[in-house]
């Protein structure tokens, strides 16, 4: 279907693909990884030791080359570079727009409840709408933007003084 997916995987979903237990991960250094490819559905699967021990799956991305990322050692006492792979890497950088994104979401969600089932559902896509439109908002204007409160604040009052 073209497209390209890269997100975790729950330990007990990788039964069927042999990549080293998460118990023997675990032992392994921090920086350690085990990976898979599976050439009749092209997935690769990474099993990467950092703080814990990570499941990712991607369709379109690699391993190599490898990347660095910094990480607090306890035993140094100070912050050393640990080898990571690229897909993780990649994956790192782009997860933050959706956590914020619902950050700004939930910051001055409707705070209206219903008694139907889809009445969250609907709530819940008028904010992701309102901060979507200020996002755009704050793109447009820059420096000079409204704050999220102020911009739902107008777009409340616009639509009261249309009745």
């Amino acid at each position: 279907m073209s497209v390209r997916v890269t997100g975790t995987v729950r330990e007990n979903r990788t039964a069927r693909c042999p990549l080293s237990s998460v118990k023997s991960v675990s032992k392994e250094q921090r920086g350690f990884h085990d990976h898979r490819f599976d050439t009749a559905n092209k997935v690769l699967l990474v099993r990467w030791h950092d703080n814990s021990v990570v499941t990712i799956a991607t369709n379109y991305d690699t391993v190599i080359p490898m990347a660095s990322c910094r990480r607090w050692s306890k035993d140094a006492k100070e912050a050393v570079s640990v080898s990571q792979p690229r897909l993780i890497k990649h994956y790192n950088q782009a997860m933050g727009g959706v956590d914020l994104h619902d950050w700004h979401a939930g910051k001055y969600g409707i705070q209206i409840r219903g008694k139907k089932w889809y009445w969250p559902l609907f709530i819940h896509s008028i904010d992701m709408a309102a901060v979507n439109a200020w996002i755009l908002h704050r793109y447009v204007h820059g420096s000079d933007a409204m704050d999220q409160k102020e911009f739902r604040r107008h777009i409340v009052t616009s639509y009261m003084k249309m009745m």
